[in-house]
């Protein structure tokens, strides 16, 4: 009985760490690669890729900080 109590703890964990991967990515704007973080080779990965990678939300906020600086120019 005690297996099945840390397997459920386990599995609880495990799910969790997912979910919090999967918010993590889709507020980074990787929404697409939340299913990757069900593998923890892959997990591990993705976490070295985000470290260096262009974020697609901070390429949007510089965009839109650039269009707006454009826009305050034009007379």
């Amino acid at each position: 009985m005690e297996d099945f109590i840390w397997l459920g703890l386990y599995l609880g964990f495990y799910l969790f760490s997912v979910f919090c991967w999967w918010r993590m990515l889709r507020k980074a704007g990787y929404g697409h690669w939340g299913i990757s973080a069900l593998v923890p080779v892959a997990a591990l990965i993705l976490l070295i890729v985000m470290a260096f990678a262009d974020w697609p939300v901070l390429r949007h906020r510089r965009q839109m900080s650039y269009s707006s600086q454009a826009a305050e120019r034009v007379p």
